[in-house]
């Protein structure tokens, strides 16, 4: 039996069944390092989804999060991953790896748009955006 999606299920990447050619271009702006209430530093992955590096119970951990709207404030919410410094360095380590697998998929990335230090526009551009090229059918 499938699964029913969850409410916060986003198919905004998804792409039309008409297209017989695509080419996926990921643009990756420098997202600007910022701080949360409680000092922890954090990095915005889109509007609702964040990078934080943060204590709980005494340990150092980089938790990537999703969090919701309550009376005008981002809250974390309960989907979620935390993972230890040691954990991450694997993930870091894993990364050009990741990236070629998805490129063998069709996806590439432009990466170092939007240096922070040097573009005050690099938050509004640190969302991650997918550009499609169609072919035509003919």
């Amino acid at each position: 039996m499938p699964r029913a999606k969850r409410a916060h299920e986003d198919d905004s990447y998804e792409t039309s069944k008409k297209v017989k050619s695509v080419a996926n271009i990921v643009s990756i702006a420098v997202p600007k390092q910022k701080k949360n209430d409680d000092g922890n530093a954090y990095w915005e992955l889109s509007a609702k989804r964040r990078v934080t590096v943060d204590e709980f119970k005494g340990k150092t951990l980089v938790a990537l999060r999703e969090f919701y709207e309550k009376d005008g404030k981002l809250l974390p919410g309960k989907s979620g991953l935390s993972m230890t410094p040691e954990q991450f360095g694997v993930l870091v380590a894993a990364v050009d790896q990741i990236k070629a697998v998805l490129k063998d998929k069709g996806i590439d990335f432009e990466e170092g748009i939007g240096d922070p230090e040097e573009d005050e526009d690099a938050e509004e551009e640190a969302d991650a955006k997918f550009v499609v090229d169609d072919e035509d059918d003919e």
